[in-house]
């Protein structure tokens, strides 16, 4: 997590929303993903040690039906790797004085951002699994009732999800203080 003032650009693009005050930006951490991790690890060793020295493109993996070309057995942990950099990437979650936006996204074709108010939420809950306990990540779930149907936004696989959590609770508890009776924003 990481404390950013942003600043007014006008060289920024059209798509890009403007804060005029801090904000908190939050990406989904790599350690996040632990069993793609070792995977990667996994699929690394054996492209190493199966892998022939020279460059001979005759030799192939036989794996039940399926046949591996030995020289192309490396693209496999390349490829786990880019999905784990595509998945902690794909995603952020901006925390301004008023709201919390989820983008998602960012490196796929579609982006698509949805935006809570303060003012409207109605619970905010943690999800840790074990091992993320240890690693210490995990979501944080933000609900609010405005309409008919609920609205929900899953922070996911956030570092320090208690910290972000206490964060959020007290923009809530500020912004609700300020709508109260008889503060100057309320008149």
């Amino acid at each position: 997590m990481r404390l950013e003032s942003a600043k007014l650009r006008s060289e920024s693009p059209p798509h890009a929303q403007v804060y005029s005050h801090p904000v908190l930006e939050i990406r989904p951490a790599f350690r996040a993903q632990p069993w793609l991790w070792l995977l990667i690890i996994a699929c690394s060793g054996i492209a190493l040690l199966v892998t022939p020295r020279d460059a001979d493109y005759t030799q192939y993996l036989h794996i039940g039906s399926l046949s591996v070309p030995l020289p192309l057995l490396p693209l496999f942990p390349t490829l786990l790797f880019a999905v784990l950099v595509h998945r902690a990437r794909d995603s952020k979650y901006v925390l301004g004085a008023d709201h919390v936006t989820e983008v998602n996204g960012l490196l796929s074709f579609r982006l698509r951002s949805e935006r809570i108010f303060y003012l409207h939420v109605r619970g905010i809950e943690v999800d840790q699994p074990l091992v993320g306990r240890f690693l210490n990540f995990g979501d944080v779930e933000l609900t609010s009732d405005v309409t008919m149907a609920t609205q929900t936004i899953v922070l996911r696989g956030i570092a320090n999800p208690r910290r972000v959590k206490d964060e959020i609770q007290r923009r809530v508890a500020n912004v609700l203080q300020s709508y109260s009776p008889g503060s100057p924003s309320f008149v």
